[in-house]
């Protein structure tokens, strides 16, 4: 009777746990496809909506047991912290708040809360993250492929919108997935990685040259680069892999001026006038931020107050500028605890082990941070924040059978 019974806890508890890491790679299918709606219920039951739930759900049994009282402290509190400031400055500003549900950002609540089940969930099995991280490469790929099927393919401007995705996010999924494949070849390399490695590699490109996005271009040359440059390899191979890229780079920037018309203009746009298009929307944050430099103008005020500013009703498209427009100085302090601390914590553990690819997306992910338009609610950023997060806990062993 008693083993039949622990016979059947352990099947559950087992059940349990595969639920969870089905429903984890769920949500980093969704992050890819984030506004892919093929059931047509909008935003109040996409995907992403849908796995995030799932993955809720199926991660409560085990957070007792999964509980890392210092990503809590270390990492959660200062965001918790901000929430409460963002709602210190709603009620200030209350004569922008039309109700109740506009004094919190249940979209940022409910990320900051998938980032630390995410990051403790990948902290005590560390496998998870190098499995993650391979079906998001692979996630991508299956982007274009779609985009070849001329399924949920829309042009706007001559750049590509996948799945209703902003043209700057797809450039940046597909900039992270080949910084990370890129990695995963060169790290043991050998002829067979080198042949999937064009294989996955050509689509990637591709991808961020048909999103025409500067910023994804610069994220993917500098990321590369700094693998290249810290990555623990012989100077043999660290110089024929220098070799390779100059020709590819070559290769590429000539494919980009002669078939990618689109893409060059927007960056010789760039050079010639220093205008990033972003420009007038982050000169009139920064009036609002010189008027408001304390506590902000609330997130329900943000909009209204661009506008006011700009004379264009959107965000600033800057994470960091949107911080201190919603919380002012106050806000970015907390906000910049986090980021300060995680990035410190990556770079001492790179240090001591030489694995360069979570700082260098940690960095990626910064630079194109500056240039998000409501970047602070992107669940692609959370997720790998919460990936960086896990890679800087001691590597344990699978979480203790108990539910």
């Amino acid at each position: 009777m008693d083993v039949t019974g622990t016979s059947m806890k352990d099947k559950l508890y087992d059940l349990i746990v595969r639920i969870n890491e089905l429903s984890l790679y769920l949500v980093v299918f969704s992050m890819v496809f984030e506004y892919w709606d093929p059931l047509g219920f909008g935003d109040r039951l996409s995907i992403a909506f849908i796995s995030m739930l799932l993955y809720i759900t199926s991660s409560l049994p085990f957070i007792k047991f999964n509980f890392n009282q210092s990503i809590l402290k270390r990492y959660i509190a200062p965001l918790l912290i901000l929430m409460v400031v963002s709602i210190v400055s709603a009620t200030i500003n209350y004569n922008h708040v039309t109700n109740l549900i506009d004094i919190v950002d249940i979209r940022f609540v409910q990320l900051v809360f998938l980032t630390f089940l995410i990051s403790i969930h990948l902290g005590q099995k560390h496998i998870l993250i190098d499995n993650v991280l391979m079906i998001y490469v692979v996630c991508v790929c299956l982007m274009y492929l779609l985009y070849i099927l001329n399924i949920g393919v829309i042009y706007e401007k001559g750049r590509l919108l996948l799945f209703g995705e902003n043209p700057n996010m797809v450039g940046l999924k597909a900039s992270i997935a080949l910084i990370t494949a890129i990695y995963y070849i060169i790290h043991k390399i050998n002829y067979k990685k080198v042949l999937i490695g064009i294989i996955v590699c050509f689509p990637l490109i591709n991808l961020i040259f048909l999103s025409a996005s500067r910023g994804a271009l610069v994220s993917s040359i500098l990321g590369i680069l700094l693998m290249l440059f810290f990555m623990k390899i012989s100077i043999v191979k660290k110089m024929f892999l220098i070799v390779i890229m100059v020709f590819s780079s070559t290769f590429f920037m000539t494919y980009l001026m002669t078939s990618q018309k689109v893409f060059y203009q927007r960056i010789e746009n760039a050079i010639n006038t220093g205008n990033t298009g972003r420009n007038i929307l982050w000169e009139g944050a920064f009036r609002i931020i010189e008027d408001n430099p304390f506590i902000g103008v609330s997130i329900p005020g943000m909009l209204p107050e661009m506008y006011k500013y700009s004379g264009i009703y959107n965000g600033p498209h800057n994470v960091y500028l949107y911080v201190l427009v919603t919380t002012g100085i106050l806000g970015f302090v907390f906000y910049m605890t986090f980021i300060i601390r995680l990035g410190k914590k990556l770079y001492t553990d790179f240090k001591q082990t030489g694995m360069i690819l979570y700082l260098t997306i940690f960095l990626v992910v910064l630079f194109n941070m500056f240039k998000a338009g409501g970047g602070i609610n992107k669940i692609v950023f959370w997720f790998f924040f919460a990936i960086c997060i896990a890679s800087t806990l001691p590597k344990k062993g699978v979480p203790q059978k108990s539910i």
